[in-house]
């Protein structure tokens, strides 16, 4: 309610008026700028952008973000900077594998107006110790990660790999990561995990590999999410197979 008065003067009375207002919150927008394929296991920082009308950064406001629904889910929260920008970060990631949402919201405040984001994640596990491989040349659809025909049907652009690779890496960086090298040994005595492998798993994808006696390597050119087929077995005649369904890292 807003009044306004005259307390009169001369020839004229005093008068006053009441008229009720309302007071309209900014609109606001969040929008979310964090990874969308993220590994268990690992540490991940979930983040994204308040603006007022869309256009201008809140400064100093409070955002959650909740990764997974239900009893898994995993919650932060962090403040927006001078860009609007909020993050935080989970620690480590515990989610059931495969397709997955994140959340964003800002609950507003005597100002504000809540707003609120949802996107689509997918969640993905390394194996159990080192990893599997793939040729970049075939790190597309359709992969064989594990076989004792590795080197016949994985092209690299580095060349031919050795045929006594079979496609495990078991000396990696904890977890895997692009940019980094592996070594190996040839066959299953590379000792490959054992069965069932995560049904969304994370995969190295190499451009070379070389042999030095009885040591393999090669380079992690970049990491894809692979949905694994049954059929799997540590023995190289129980091939590896699956589908490549997104990129973690490049």
């Amino acid at each position: 309610m807003v009044t306004a008065s005259f307390g009169g003067a001369g020839l004229y009375n005093a008068s006053s008026v009441d008229t009720p207002f309302t007071i309209t919150k900014e609109e606001t927008t969040l929008s979310y700028t964090g990874p969308t394929v993220i590994a268990n296991g690992t540490s991940v920082t979930l983040s994204g952008v308040l603006l007022e009308d869309g256009l201008v950064p809140i400064v100093g406001r409070s955002v959650s973000f909740t990764l997974g629904t239900g009893g898994s889910a995993q919650t932060c929260a962090g403040t927006t900077d001078a860009t609007g920008s909020a993050s935080c970060t989970i620690p480590v990631v515990s989610q059931p594998l495969g397709a997955n949402t994140v959340a964003g919201s800002f609950i507003g405040d005597a100002y504000y107006l809540p707003s609120s984001v949802s996107g689509d994640v997918i969640s993905f596990a390394f194996p159990a110790r080192g990893d599997f491989v793939v040729g970049d040349g075939t790190a597309t659809d359709a992969v064989e990660f594990w076989g004792d025909d590795w080197a016949s049907v994985n092209a690299l652009s580095g060349g031919p790999a050795p045929a006594a690779f079979k496609g495990f890496a078991a000396g990696t960086s904890t977890p895997p990561a692009c940019g980094t090298a592996w070594t190996s040994r040839p066959g299953n005595s590379s000792n490959p995990p054992n069965s069932p492998l995560p049904s969304y798993m994370g995969v190295i994808v190499s451009s070379a590999v070389a042999k030095s006696g009885p040591t393999m390597s090669g380079n992690v050119f970049k990491i894809v999410v692979v949905t694994t087929n049954p059929g799997y077995e540590g023995n190289p005649g129980h091939h590896g197979t699956g589908t490549v369904v997104a990129t973690y890292c490049q």
